[in-house]
């Protein structure tokens, strides 16, 4: 105990020091993050209070539509945040350094893993909970919830809902490094990623959102009673539908149902954290044993990578072609680099077929245009998870050996730029893949198509401008996990940006493609001038913040490192 205490007291001593140097530029820095963060809060407010009047008012889908949207929404959320910690408790509790040096002490390996699992925590939980608190906030002003609903929900649900998928990610990377032991380590990342492929694809199977719409809507203008037989028997155990039941009981009134699902919430909650101890107590160390001797997990052999074998011969510049062949086994040669991005990649592709097998059988104008921003955003989002993942932290892996850069015969612009050059074609390769199958439910339609193309196309290129810029901006050249990274405060501010920015492209393509869907559906359609002010908007806007991204990324290189 007294060893925990000094671990505790060093890390608030090195947190006072970095605190103790802190220059104009760096209070500068805190201030507009400050201002970014502030921002970003009010808007989710006005978002969430004018989403829900929108969709109950002006749509009138009912309160039982609202909240399954809602937990279609949370389950999403649910596997990113258990996905996002299994890869981050790899590189924590088992390639980190310090994890190394502290199981040198005689701090027991139950202690350490319980503070691993802490610090990622609540490392990765800061944005959430803002965002969370500011959602709620709008969502019960709308509502007019009283005021104890906000702390109910924050420590009572929402806290609860993601230490569950926390604790069951843990338990999942416990269960993947025990199997190591027995079965080839590739192996076993290819079942995860189906695993979760599967669990995607099978919940909106079972949910199917356009047949639930289409069922609730035989009763329009009545649509605001419970419609509980239309959920599927399985969908009633997840945590993500006790939230929506939670939130829907709390708007209409029925507070003992509230306090059930709740008491299911952390009751289930508690259990999963004992679970985690215990596993952690009897499996860590053996575990962190066996990550010493995985062998799929080691670094790929130079003589292997066809174009990118260091020997090859090129036709390019003797400098692009070392920067670039050296990204492409950076970037291969850490396990926790690859294993991400095979995950999200088949979560993507589970995406873009489900979606390209959907037909909605929607008439009304303004209900079609709902659903085609939002299949939009959630494009969107996918390829900003990604820049955010793998092109921030790009300045950052350089690390402490930066000064063989920066003393090298080279230009940090040209370094700059290279870093860029191989993400770009498997990102643009991923948005067109979005663009092509996200459009299909609405082929046939003038304008959509090509809005779509042209909407990911920017909103590609923008993202990826943002991250590469702003990770030079926010470069950390003493972290060396790119996951952290990715979870920094600079990635934070970053990543508000982003979702300022795909705002206001749904906003710039509302009332085109409303106006689109209204003269089909009236069979008068004439191409509206606004589609022509949407497309010159966003290649505007795109244009000036990928300068402005580039122009400052390129400038914080040159600094004094």
């Amino acid at each position: 105990m007294n060893l925990f205490l000094h671990i505790i007291r060093y890390k608030s001593q090195m947190f006072w020091s970095s605190a103790s140097s802190i220059t104009g530029r760096v209070v500068a820095r805190e201030t507009v993050g400050m201002l970014v963060f502030g921002a970003f809060a009010i808007g989710a407010f006005f978002a969430a209070k004018f989403t829900t009047h929108f969709l109950l008012q002006n749509i009138g889908i009912g309160m039982f539509l609202l909240h399954r949207f809602i937990a279609m929404v949370l389950f999403v959320l649910f596997l990113s945040i258990n996905l996002g910690n299994v890869v981050v408790s790899f590189s924590t509790m088992y390639r980190s350094a310090e994890v190394q040096f502290l199981l040198t002490t005689p701090l027991p390996h139950s202690t350490l893993f319980a503070m691993k699992f802490l610090d990622n925590f609540f490392y990765s939980s800061g944005t959430f909970f803002l965002a969370g608190f500011s959602l709620l906030l709008g969502y019960g002003a709308y509502f007019h919830l009283p005021w104890h609903f906000y702390p109910f929900m924050m420590f009572g649900v929402v806290v609860p809902f993601m230490l569950i998928a926390a604790t069951g990610a843990v338990l999942m990377l416990l269960g993947m490094m025990a199997a190591a032991a027995r079965f080839r380590f590739r192996t076993i990342i290819i079942l995860v990623v189906i695993f979760y492929a599967l669990q995607l694809y099978l919940y909106f199977a079972v949910t199917n959102p356009v047949h639930l719409a289409n069922e609730v809507m035989k009763y329009y203008p009545n649509v605001n009673g419970y419609f509980g037989y239309l959920d599927a028997p399985a969908v009633r155990l997840l945590p993500n539908f006790w939230v929506s039941q939670i939130l829907f009981f709390y708007s209409t009134g029925n507070i003992g149902a509230v306090l059930q699902y709740t008491a299911l919430l952390i009751g289930v909650c508690l259990v999963m954290g004992m679970l985690m101890f215990l596993a952690g107590r009897k499996f860590y160390y053996s575990t962190w044993i066996t990550s010493l001797s995985l062998r799929t997990a080691a670094p790929a052999k130079i003589d292997r990578g066809g174009i990118f074998r260091l020997s090859s011969p090129s036709r390019m510049p003797a400098q692009a072609e070392v920067l670039i062949k050296r990204e492409f086994w950076q970037f291969f040669r850490d396990p926790a680099q690859w294993i991400h991005f095979a995950v999200m990649i088949g979560l993507v592709l589970v995406f873009v077929m489900s979606i390209g097998a959907l037909e909605f059988r929607l008439t009304d104008p303004m209900l079609k245009t709902t659903v085609y921003l939002s299949l939009l955003a959630f494009n969107m989002f996918l390829i900003a998870s990604m820049t955010l993942r793998f092109l921030f932290p790009q300045m950052s892996l350089e690390g402490k050996m930066y000064w063989t850069i920066r003393s090298a015969p080279v230009s940090p612009a040209k370094v700059y730029w290279l870093k860029g050059v191989l993400p770009i074609v498997p990102l643009l390769l991923i948005g067109g893949g979005l663009t092509v199958f996200s459009s299909v439910p609405f082929r046939g339609i003038p304008f959509l198509g090509t809005a779509n193309a042209v909407a990911i196309c920017c909103s590609t290129l923008t993202l990826m401008s943002l991250n590469l810029g702003m990770g030079s901006y926010y470069v950390d050249f003493v972290e060396k996990n790119p996951i952290r990274i990715s979870s920094s405060h600079g990635a934070t501010i970053t990543f508000l940006i982003s979702v300022a920015y795909m705002i206001f492209v749904g906003i710039s393509f509302f009332f085109p493609v409303y106006l689109t869907l209204r003269a089909v559906a009236n069979e008068t359609f004439v191409r509206p001038p606004w589609t022509y002010y949407a497309f010159t908007a966003n290649a505007v806007v795109t244009l000036l913040l990928s300068l402005v991204a580039h122009r400052i990324g390129i400038r914080s290189l040159k600094r004094d490192f």
